[in-house]
Order: C-alpha cells, then structure tokens, then sequence
C-alpha cells in the first residue's frame, strides 16, 4: 500500500457507503501527528446531510464514478504544490523528500486512474 493508495478502503466503507446509504459516517481519522507513518487517532462522527463535499486525494477515484453527484479536479503546477506543501509542513523533518515521494505517487495514481478525466470541473489554483 502506498501513500496515496493505503486509506482508501477504510474511507469507503466508513464515510461514503455511509453517508450515500443516509446514515451518520462514523470513522476513524488519520493520526497527522504521525507525519510518517498510517497510525489513526480518534474516532469522529459526520451527520448525514443531503448536501455533503469530501475533499482529498483520490476521493473522485474511479471506484466513485456514478456515486458521486459532483467531482471537481483542482491543480496547479507540481513547483507550486510543492512549494505550498513545504511551506505548510516545513517544521517536520524530512518534509520535501517525502512530498516528493507523495507528488511522485500522485501523479502514477492519477494517470493510471484517468481521475482528471472524469471531472465535472477543473480549477486551476497557480493564481492565488
């Protein structure tokens, strides 16, 4: 499992099929003190709504095309992702080779995936 590969089937079941079934996603988030690693913290709970946006990598992965209502695709160049990376998570250790690593692995999952594609919208964020 890699980076970007590794939380997807908990997410499925835990908030999507929940949430597109009309009950409460109750799931269990990712532990981001754990910079490096998968460990996962607390157990949270999303109400359902009749209007919900998730947000993330691969979360319009092709598993969720004809589930969601709306994908939207948004980019910017990899200098300026990774610039907004570093710039948020400088203080970790190690922070620009591991953004490489998950740029690098990304970019393999969305061409493989054709995610872009299926987009209902692409925004472009280089400006701003």
């Amino acid at each position: 499992m890699g980076l970007v590969r590794g939380w997807w089937p908990r997410f499925d079941e835990q908030v999507l099929t929940s949430l597109l079934a009309g009950r409460d996603a109750v799931y269990q988030a990712r532990d981001w003190s754990d910079w490096y690693g998968s460990r996962l913290g607390e157990w949270k709970t999303r109400p359902w709504a009749p209007t919900v946006v998730v947000e993330g990598v691969t979360c319009t992965r092709r598993e969720t095309a004809g589930r969601l209502c709306y994908a939207v695709w948004v980019e910017a160049p990899a200098a300026v992702r990774l610039q907004r990376g570093l710039d948020r998570d400088r203080a970790f250790a190690g922070a620009a080779e591991l953004w490489r690593r998950w740029m690098a692995e990304e970019e393999r999952f969305f061409a493989a995936d054709g995610t872009r594609d299926r987009a209902d919208i692409v925004v472009d964020t280089q400006a701003g």
